[in-house]
């Protein structure tokens, strides 16, 4: 069976299952990035939260989904693997520029919290937060693409400012 055909046959399955039918990605996948924003935006106010981070590394599309217990998460590994490759290459670069950025800014804030530098801390997040939001965004959109034609140029102007 072909590609095509496999997208076919999966498709029913997909938005009763929170995968878009046109990106054939999830939303979910998301979640994995939101805690972080969250405790990064608490940290200004309570650096301890800083804490909460130690832990947090990057993680594939398919490695979330094998980690998770939302339901269809099978359907959402097996559309990942069958998301067409005009969507699915700007939407795996955007996550491997997040991960990097993400992971460069925890590495220089544990550093400056073991060093007590709470104010270069708080300029480091209000630095880099809205960077990474808008490559959240960029995924975003991606995933809920329902015309990819057009949503492909706001693509490519956001994968050139990374």
């Amino acid at each position: 069976m072909d590609v095509e055909e496999q997208r076919k046959k999966i498709q029913p399955q997909l938005e009763e299952n929170n995968v878009n039918p046109v990106s054939f990605l999830a939303t979910d996948y998301l979640n994995h990035y939101n805690e972080v924003f969250m405790l990064l935006e608490m940290v200004p106010d309570m650096p301890d939260m800083l804490e909460e981070l130690e832990d947090w590394k990057p993680k594939s599309y398919p490695d979330h989904f094998n980690d998770s217990n939302v339901a269809g998460k099978d359907i959402a590994i097996e559309a990942y693997e069958l998301c067409p490759e005009h969507i699915k290459l700007p939407f795996d670069l955007l996550v491997s520029r997040l991960d990097q950025l993400i992971t460069a800014t925890l590495q220089e804030a544990f550093v400056l919290f073991k060093d007590g530098d709470e104010e270069k801390i708080v300029k480091l997040i209000n630095d880099c937060l809205p960077q990474m939001k808008r490559i959240w965004s960029g995924l975003n959109a991606i995933i809920h693409s329902e015309d990819t034609t057009e949503d492909q140029k706001s693509i490519d102007e956001l994968l050139e400012k990374f």
